[in-house]
């Protein structure tokens, strides 16, 4: 029976584990064949594991290269055309996780660079078809999600900027999210319980559940940290141009204790939060499905049908709650666009300073309550000491009484400290992060700027050197405009209007994606920056209420040790 457990083992290693499948999913495929068997091997016979095996093999491979694959009982795969239609996703329709939004479309970049460059008799030429690349002025690149190697330090003389008009004001049509029981409801909150420990089994490592509570529609439901990334992942391709709240790493939950597994808690409790309180994510079927499904199978089978989706490559495919995306920006919002970069940079060294700050104070506050712990030990046992061989009417319970009232003053700095940790270090790091978030926004924005800059710059040189020559032919004139094309030689700010409409338009897309991501950081900046301010003033209220409270505490202690003395002291004079 051993030897045949071991060969078992021995076959889901090589057949599983060895090709970088994931082991927990395999678990979960054999639970769907007989959940009683589980992954109890000694139920299992030999066949059966290996057709399950073939079975799971054929359905990740199917997933990966999307082909209806056949695999024989020798091994063998044999693949076959899937003529089937794509999925239709009729609420967000997503990737997971690869972001074509953000990515530099470093062909425009060299493209520009490589016509700047070029020698001024050569400036008349068109701008090469490759670089045209933009829909809706938003780049078609499917190169992989790489945030933060994001290089947008692009130098820009400021004559050049000061000639060029920036405003922009247009109205698209996008898509309107629906209600869903969560946007019906103004104040959310999610409540997370203290993590479990799982212990692995054949198939995966240790791991935590996460059980938390969405109040006041009382949806209790249970998460691994993976679900948590991936709503994460997600909602960054769905959502270009809104900067989605910092999730945390995974940690190992061999090498942890409980501080830090509480610790990881709070921080995915901040990131649900978060993504609660933002009004249009709020809307999201994907967000409501992750807090309110409690069976495991349609939450991963939901979760296989959103990653399915698409990743929306222009901005008629974005949602916006009314439906219509709004771009509005005007040259007097660049000012305002310079200091969201300088506070975000300064912001960045700020904020971490106050959160190291804070772990000296949340340290000091522990030391300082471990020594007055020690000192009140100390009194009880000086206690004991000075009244061992006294008389009973002779013996004092001063230095019980001192004992007493160092443990009440130690367990209060001890609970100080961690309201400190919690709602001031915790809360700071937190925004930390979201800054660097915004970060990324940021360098998108200005990468945009500088292609549009760039394009402009170029264009209008162009139509200056075609307007000198006078050759209304190599205009590049609409069929329209051709009749009328005499007209314009004498007409140059009618001729800018008509000359080169192809580049005209490219230089426009340009123009559209940069006053898009401005609106963005923007409003970002805004809506951010109030809640963060809302949350900090909630958590010093809360502080501030505990202090008092542990003052007051210390306060009604000390009065009474002052109050028993003074009788004692009356009692003696009397």
């Amino acid at each position: 029976m051993i030897d045949e457990i071991k060969e078992k083992q021995n076959f889901l290693r090589k057949e599983i584990l060895d090709n970088n499948l994931d082991g927990e999913e395999f678990y979960s495929f054999l639970l769907e064949f007989d959940e009683e068997k589980g992954d109890n091997l000694e139920l299992w016979n030999m066949d059966d594991l290996k057709k399950i095996v073939k079975s799971f093999q054929k359905k990740k491979f199917e997933e990966k290269n999307k082909l209806e694959v056949d695999i024989n009982e020798n091994g063998k795969i044999n693949i076959k055309k899937n003529n089937k239609k794509k999925l239709k996703i009729e609420d967000e329709k997503v990737q997971s996780p690869n972001d074509s939004f953000f990515e530099v479309d470093e062909n425009e970049k060299k493209e520009i660079e490589k016509e700047t460059n070029k020698d001024n008799n050569n400036i008349s030429k068109e701008i090469k078809n490759e670089d045209k690349k933009e829909i809706n002025g938003l780049e078609d690149n499917n190169n992989n999600n790489n945030n933060n190697k994001l290089n947008t330090n692009f130098e820009i003389e400021k004559n050049s900027i000061s000639k060029i008009d920036f405003s922009f004001n247009e109205k698209i049509q996008g898509i309107k999210v629906t209600e869903t029981e969560l946007s019906k409801i103004d104040k959310l909150k999610v409540i997370f319980s203290t993590p479990k420990k799982h212990s692995g089994s054949l198939f995966s490592k240790s791991y935590l559940t996460y059980e938390f509570c969405t109040l006041p529609l009382k949806y209790s439901i249970i998460r691994k940290y993976k679900d948590f990334k991936w709503l994460h992942d997600i909602f960054q391709n769905i959502y270009t141009g809104i900067c989605i709240p910092p999730i945390p790493k995974n940690i190992k939950i061999e090498k942890i204790n409980d501080y830090l597994i509480n610790k990881h808690k709070r921080s995915l409790e901040k990131f649900i939060q978060s993504l609660i309180d933002n009004e249009l994510i709020k809307h999201s079927q994907i967000l409501f499905d992750f807090l309110s499904i409690e069976d495991k199978s349609q939450f991963y089978s939901r979760q296989t049908y959103y990653s399915k989706g698409k990743i929306p490559k222009s901005l008629n495919k974005l949602y916006s709650l009314d439906g219509n995306i709004e771009i509005k920006f005007n040259n007097s919002d660049l000012p305002f666009l310079d200091y969201i970069c300088e506070f975000n940079e300064n912001s960045q060294i700020l904020l971490k300073k106050i959160t190291i700050i804070l772990s000296d104070i949340y340290n000091l506050f522990n030391t300082i309550s471990d020594k007055i712990k020690e000192f009140s030990s100390l009194c009880s046992d000086f206690d004991s000491l000075f009244n061992k061989f006294q008389e009973k009417e002779k013996k004092t319970d001063l230095f019980k009484n001192l004992n007493n009232i160092m443990n009440k003053w130690s367990d209060i700095m001890r609970n100080q400290s961690e309201f400190i940790e919690i709602n001031l270090r915790e809360q700071f790091k937190f925004i930390n992060k979201q800054q660097k978030e915004m970060s990324y926004l940021i360098k998108k924005m200005n990468q945009k700027k500088f292609n549009f800059i760039k394009s402009e710059n170029k264009l209008i040189q162009k139509k200056e050197e075609l307007f000198k020559k006078g050759d209304v032919n190599k205009w590049g004139l609409k069929k329209e405009d051709l009749k009328n094309k005499e007209n314009y030689k004498n007409n140059k700010e009618l001729a800018f209007k008509k000359m080169l409409p192809k580049d005209t338009i490219h230089t426009y897309n340009y123009k559209r994606a940069f006053a898009f991501f401005a609106c963005s950081l923007l409003k970002e900046f805004d809506r951010i920056r109030n809640r963060n301010i809302k949350i900090i003033e909630e958590n010093l209220i809360t502080i501030s209420k505990v202090f008092i409270d542990d003052i007051n505490k210390m306060k009604n202690s000390w009065e009474n040790i002052i109050d028993l003395y003074d009788i004692q002291k009356s009692l003696i004079q009397y």
